[in-house]
């Protein structure tokens, strides 16, 4: 034989007692007022606020780095003659983490001067890249390995045996200069092909 429980009973025909459940108003009131307040279509979002500077300076890139073991003489040409330099250059923000940039790109090929104090000699070749925030950074970065790479292609006659120093510097938009200096011997044969075209 069943029995059924008793109306107003609850689970396993067990009487509730006292009153039911109900959440606060009052902390809802608030919270639904605070998301209505910051969904307002005509919100405009402060640019000049200390938390937005701060973050901003905090992301953008403090120093560069010239990747040694990356960077290096290429053949554009596919030939096996050195034709040009493949520049793999890492920014790093203020945390030391790698990031994006903008700015201009100044980078210069020297020989290097013996018996000297100043090791830039003759200087050789002179890029210039404009990076912006548009196609021409997408056209650099390195998704993958979270760096630029950058093909610079000489204009006159390919590289010769012998050491090279490569001055990279980097004009961002807040005006910092950030510097990086990269030796390195060129020996005498072919050389690997670029990993892209200029």
């Amino acid at each position: 034989m069943t029995t059924r429980p008793k109306p107003g009973a609850g689970r396993l025909g067990v009487p509730q007692s006292g009153p039911r459940f109900s959440p606060p108003r009052a902390p809802l009131l608030v919270l639904c007022l605070l998301i209505f307040a910051g969904c307002q279509q005509n919100g405009t979002l402060r640019t000049g606020g200390t938390d937005l500077d701060g973050f901003a300076r905090l992301v953008s890139p403090h120093e560069i780095e010239v990747q040694e073991y990356l960077t290096k003489p290429v053949s554009f040409e596919g030939s096996g003659d050195p034709d040009g330099i493949e520049l793999i250059l890492e920014l790093r923000d203020g945390q030391g983490h790698q990031t994006k940039g903008v700015g201009t790109l100044v980078v210069e090929l020297y020989a290097t001067r013996t018996a000297s104090g100043d090791r830039h000699g003759t200087r050789i070749a002179l890029w210039t890249v404009e990076l912006r925030a548009d196609d021409s950074l997408k056209a650099y970065w390195d998704n993958l390995a979270r760096w630029f790479k950058f093909p610079l292609l000489l204009k006159e006659a390919t590289l010769t045996p012998g050491r090279y120093i490569l001055a990279v510097q980097l004009a961002t938009p807040t005006g910092d200069k950030l510097v990086d200096e990269y030796e390195f011997r060129l020996e005498a044969g072919p050389v690997q092909s670029a990993s892209a075209r200029p």
